[in-house]
């Protein structure tokens, strides 16, 4: 049976990450995506909705997460944003393109 995913994350490396859990097949079955940015709420990205901001996946507490935030200049994004939202580390994935 296939895990519910959420991607924090709705630019453009949440979006490459929606096309890997696609090509992955049905491991994963995405449900959208979270994301603080205003203009991004309410819409679809990829065919995904935009389901809240980040703050609201204490929502979600029976899906997985991936994080698809930050840059290698400033490598602390995911970090920070992963201790804000205190989801233990089994309800985080790892996608790897097949």
């Amino acid at each position: 049976m296939a895990k519910d995913l959420i991607i924090i994350g709705a630019a453009q490396d949440g979006r490459v990450a929606a096309e890997v859990v696609e090509d992955i097949g049905n491991k994963w079955n995405l449900l959208g995506y979270l994301d603080d940015d205003p203009a991004k709420q309410g819409i679809e990205m990829n065919g995904f909705p935009v389901l809240g901001k980040i703050g609201d996946a204490a929502k979600y507490r029976n899906c997985y997460f991936v994080i698809m935030l930050g840059s290698p200049k400033r490598n602390t994004t995911k970090r920070r944003i992963a201790a804000k939202l205190g989801i233990g580390l089994e309800h985080y994935a790892t996608l790897i393109h097949p």
